[in-house]
């Protein structure tokens, strides 16, 4: 004879170690998919981004001052096309890094939101399908 169960009860068949087995699982999952920050990923790919191209762009100002025979950044400059006001130049490499910042930060947020929502979308399968095979 069963005893009948108390309201908050357990009322699966697993046993105790198996249920501790699950929680486990549970927490290895939440580490392993861990949110990631939107923001602080936003800015660690803006500040990378934004540097990347002064860098790119103060490399080429100096190379023409050492070989000044040469055109400035002929391939540099069709970033004007995308980038209002950057020309290679010093204005234009402060201004390439606000725009590289602006850039990365967008693909870097975006980027952390998805892999986020993924990993939500995949975490609540899993444990949709866990319940589901818990009550057979």
């Amino acid at each position: 004879m069963m005893k009948p169960t108390q309201p908050g009860q357990d009322r699966s068949p697993l046993s105790p170690r198996a249920r501790q087995q699950r929680a486990m699982e549970e927490q290895l999952l939440l580490t392993a998919f861990a949110d990631i920050r939107p923001v602080p990923m936003g800015l660690s790919v803006g500040i990378v981004a934004g540097t990347a191209l002064f860098l790119a762009t103060a490399t080429l100002l100096i190379r023409a001052t050492l070989v000044p025979d040469e055109p400035v950044g002929p391939m540099l400059n069709l970033l004007s096309n995308f980038f209002p006001g950057y020309r290679v130049t010093w204005t234009g490499a402060l201004l390439g890094w606000f725009y590289g910042f602006l850039n990365g930060f967008l693909a870097g947020a975006t980027t952390a939101a998805l892999v986020n929502l993924s990993h939500h979308m995949y975490l609540s399968h899993h444990r949709r399908r866990n319940r589901s095979t818990r009550s057979r």
